[in-house]
């Protein structure tokens, strides 16, 4: 199937996304009171659908460089698609190996293989017509998944607006204001471990990311323990980013810490 630019796309779902996130892109940036759930519901959808804008984007771009590579490579050695992308995985790795091995020697550093494909294509798109359109297409998607990770900050900042227009402009601390949600999933002994756990992690940041892991929202869950622990707690498919969500997989991931005979906060790098 193509075409975006002409770029083959294997994943038609990739062209709705973009289209819905070029619109969003045009709405202005929500704020909204707190305790308006439609209003936060808008903003946590913003969120998401800019990170899988970025992601895919960031996916596409990769997929374009490949195939610009294996296109040229299979027309120069006259072979097919799936031997020329055997063959540039194999000079790749090789490229790589003498990296390693120079790396060790203190001459040369290990490149990422994206980066070599990237310098490939790069040198083949001077001189050859379908490598320098190959570049051009991954450049300008490239593109579009910088700015969309650029409206993701500003979709975040509509979240903390909408957080935080329940206070009415008062001096209200970022991690107390939690305290009503959290009382409705954990038990009350222990609301306060809770809270402090909150502070530690994300200081009650509800679209708090750590830039070195997949750590996300109130309780900063990783990825993989949110698959596990969100359906459980009944928000199958909720965003990490959503606080009641994230309160409610914490308290149920705590619960069953407990019940199998483990520490509550287990899971968790801060303690109470």
């Amino acid at each position: 199937m193509t075409d975006l630019m002409g770029l083959p796309m294997r994943y038609p779902r990739f062209l709705v996304v973009l289209f819905v996130a070029l619109g969003l892109a045009a709405v202005p940036a929500i704020s909204a009171r707190a305790d308006d759930a439609p209003a936060v519901t808008e903003a946590l959808a913003h969120v998401d659908t800019m990170t899988e804008v970025a992601e895919q984007t960031a996916v596409a771009s990769d997929l374009a460089r490949l195939g610009g590579v294996v296109t040229v490579l299979a027309a120069e050695v006259d072979v097919d698609h799936d031997e020329a992308h055997l063959l540039l995985d194999a000079f790749t790795t090789m490229l790589v190996a003498v990296a390693g091995a120079g790396e060790r020697t203190g001459v040369l550093a290990i490149p990422e293989t994206d980066l070599l494909i990237d310098m490939i294509l790069r040198a083949a798109a001077t001189i050859d017509p379908d490598a320098a359109q190959a570049y051009a297409k991954a450049a300008y998607l490239s593109e579009r998944s910088a700015d969309a990770s650029d409206l993701i900050g500003t979709a975040e900042r509509a979240v903390r607006d909408a957080v935080a227009g329940a206070a009415d402009g008062a001096d209200v601390d970022p991690v107390a204001r939690w305290r009503p949600l959290v009382e409705e999933y954990f038990p009350r002994e222990l609301v306060d471990q809770a809270l402090e756990i909150i502070e530690c992690e994300s200081n009650g940041d509800p679209v708090a990311r750590n830039p070195r892991s997949s750590a996300t929202g109130l309780f900063q869950f990783l990825s993989r323990t949110w698959e596990n622990a969100s359906g459980p707690a009944g928000f199958e498919g909720a965003s990490p980013l959503d606080p009641e969500a994230n309160v409610a997989a914490a308290a149920w991931l705590v619960d069953y810490s407990l019940d199998t005979g483990h520490a509550a906060w287990q899971h968790w790098t801060c303690r109470p």
